[in-house]
C-alpha cells in the first residue's frame, strides 16, 4: 500500500534575507504549517530555473525584489498525515541581498516581518526550521 499522498518528493526553495541583523519570517496563510512562522519560498514550478523560483516567491510573499547571493544548503521537510506522508519537500536555501520593494505579507503570507534571532526563538516555527536556522547562521 503506498503511503504517500503525493508520490512524489517535491522542489522547493527559500531564501535568507538578513537586514540589520535580523532575519525575515512570514506567518503561513496556507498548509501546510498554517500560522506558523517560516522563511519564505515556495514550490519551483516546471521549468523555472531556481533563482527565479526565489525570486517569485519572495516577491509574491513579502513584496520584496531580491538577488541571490549564494547557495547555503539544501534540507528536506517531511508532513506527516495520519497514517501517510503527506508532503515530502527537498527545499534548496539561497542567501539573498535585498534589491527593492517595501515589506509587505502577500499571497500564501499572513504577516512578515524581520525578527532578532532571540525574537525567532520564541515563535511558533515549521518543523525543523529552528535547526536549519542554527546550522546556516554559524556558517554565514
Amino acid at each position: 500500500m503506498d503511503r504517500r499522498k503525493y508520490p512524489f518528493p517535491i522542489l522547493a526553495v527559500s531564501g535568507l534575507l538578513i537586514k540589520d541583523n535580523k532575519i525575515l519570517l512570514v506567518k503561513r496563510k496556507c498548509p501546510p504549517s498554517i500560522g506558523r512562522w517560516s522563511l519564505p519560498g515556495g514550490v519551483v514550478e516546471k521549468g523555472e530555473k531556481l533563482k527565479d523560483a526565489i525570486k517569485r516567491e519572495f516577491l509574491e510573499e513579502t513584496s520584496l525584489s531580491v538577488e541571490v547571493i549564494k547557495l547555503l544548503t539544501v534540507y528536506e521537510k517531511i508532513d506527516l498525515q495520519e497514517d501517510k506522508i503527506g508532503y515530502h519537500y527537498v527545499i534548496l536555501l539561497f542567501l539573498l541581498s535585498l534589491t527593492g520593494g517595501s515589506l509587505k505579507a502577500n499571497d500564501d503570507a499572513r504577516e512578515a516581518c524581520f525578527f532578532s534571532k532571540n525574537e525567532i526563538l520564541k515563535l511558533p516555527l515549521t518543523d525543523g526550521l529552528i535547526e536549519v536556522l542554527k546550522n546556516i547562521l554559524e556558517k554565514i
